[in-house]
């Protein structure tokens, strides 16, 4: 099978879509145990993840993104196609959970960005070809772009490496921040706020570097 052809797409917008994000959201338990969902095969912390990447891409960029998935084994958990480029970006996700940092603590979670991208770095470079690595933490913390990048920077075969982590809810919504690291450009950093009806179109994001 070609890693670009998949069988499921879906608009970030779409109500099925919409749906999941609010249930996870709703419940952050199904991030970690949900199965994945009749209609859209990838698991529940995939597809969020995934729909966030979309936010900056539509928001920020002004493109035109598909979510994209396959129920047969193809390597990826997922991508998006960029309709405006016609680039088909494919992901690894490798996952942070919460127990790993202490309840109440905002600290700086450096050593377990690192940890968990040595994880999928050390599958070589076969496994990284063509693909994007996202670091998807729901341990709220902080990490020092820099320091990862000294950490990271050539020694990895992914085509750029993302750090997407919750940060607080509040009022507005959910708050999240995405970084890229050891990406062609210079590193860059996003906060995402996600409205509580996770209407895909009332979503805002701020680059803040």
């Amino acid at each position: 099978m070609q890693k670009s052809s998949f069988r499921y797409t879906k608009s970030p917008d779409d109500n099925v879509i919409e749906k999941l994000i609010r249930e996870y959201e709703d419940n952050p338990t199904l991030l970690k145990t949900g199965p994945k969902p009749a209609g859209f095969p990838l698991l529940p912390r995939e597809i969020l993840v995934n729909w966030l990447l979309c936010v900056p891409l539509v928001h920020v960029a002004k493109h035109s993104c598909l979510m994209v998935a396959d129920d047969r084994e193809d390597g990826t958990d997922g991508g998006l196609l960029d309709q405006t480029t016609e680039l088909t970006h494919l992901f690894q996700h490798v996952y942070v959970p919460t127990h790993e940092t202490p309840q109440g603590v905002v600290q700086k979670i450096n050593n377990l960005v690192v940890s968990k991208f040595q994880l999928k770095a050390g599958k070589g470079i076969g496994y990284a070809e063509g693909v994007e690595l996202v670091i998807f933490s729901d341990a709220v913390g902080l990490v020092e772009p820099t320091e990862i990048n000294k950490l990271i920077k050539g020694v990895h075969g992914f085509k750029s490496v993302y750090v997407l982590a919750i940060e607080k809810k509040d009022k507005d919504g959910y708050h999240y921040w995405l970084t890229v690291l050891d990406s062609p450009r210079k590193y860059f950093t996003f906060r995402i706020i996600v409205p509580y009806d996770c209407s895909f179109r009332n979503c805002k994001v701020v680059q803040t570097h």
